[in-house]
């Protein structure tokens, strides 16, 4: 989806996900602002955006992915460099998508990495693909549109926190 927000930007590139108390909350890359994510949110099913503010996380101009788990808890896949799709986390979020303090870099802080998707497999496992430079072992499209897939155990890392 497209949006425009209250200065008449376009935003792009969204990532959304239904919230406990039946919010929807949207994030939109920022064309114009590199490094912010604008927040919406929908209180009737998609059909008028409210805009909230700026994520407490940064991003290039990148597509997210994010889903939320039975407990509530919001999970987002992106990269978190300002000016390069670089430094790729997973974002979890225990309060309904406010704040993202809890963090994991599976990567190098170099790789490039881009576009991804994850789905949860169980509330315990989730699946991401992530579209990057992987190399050799990587379904290969073209030197940096390789596509690498892992997958990652949350039971204990929700408990006890990741190093990041």
């Amino acid at each position: 989806p497209y949006v425009a927000s209250p200065t008449g930007t376009w935003h792009t590139g969204s990532t959304f996900v239904p919230l406990s108390d039946g919010t929807i909350k949207f994030w939109f890359r920022d064309e114009s602002n590199p490094g912010v994510k604008r927040i919406y949110t929908s209180t009737d099913d998609g059909e008028t955006l409210q805009y909230v503010g700026s994520g407490n996380f940064s991003c290039p101009p990148c597509q997210a992915s994010s889903l939320t788990l039975s407990d509530g808890t919001v999970v987002i896949s992106t990269p978190t460099a300002i000016n390069g799709r670089t430094k790729f986390k997973l974002l979890f979020s225990l309060d309904n998508g406010q704040t993202f303090d809890l963090m994991t870099l599976p990567f190098a802080k170099t790789k490039f990495m881009a576009y991804s998707s994850i789905i949860a497999l169980s509330d315990d496992l989730l699946m991401c693909a992530v579209e990057g430079n992987w190399g050799s072992g990587a379904v290969n499209t073209n030197t940096f549109e390789d596509i690498g897939i892992f997958l990652i155990n949350t039971s204990g890392a929700l408990k006890y926190g990741f190093n990041s």
